[in-house]
């Protein structure tokens, strides 16, 4: 049993595509994803569906980056850390 819930990244497996779970129909053999951006929505598969990792989410929600402040007038941004 998978315990996804409602604003989830997950992977469409069927269309090897992320999106944000948008509804969760009766029945629970569905998905409803919505992506970014103009939020085209479409049907997925649930059996067919996983949690999204970092990576596999990014193209929706952005790189997550932490400033590093130093004593150089250049600040870097660098991808924030696992873990």
């Amino acid at each position: 049993m998978d315990s996804f819930r409602l604003g989830d990244m997950v992977v469409d497996g069927e269309r090897q595509q992320p999106g944000r779970i948008w509804d969760m129909p009766e029945g629970g053999e569905t998905l409803v994803l919505v992506r970014p951006p103009g939020n085209t929505t479409w049907t997925a598969k649930r059996a067919l569906c996983w949690c999204a990792s970092e990576d596999e989410a990014a193209p929706i929600e952005g790189q997550l980056v932490e400033r590093v402040i130093s004593g150089a007038n250049a600040l870097p941004l660098l991808p924030r850390r696992k873990g």
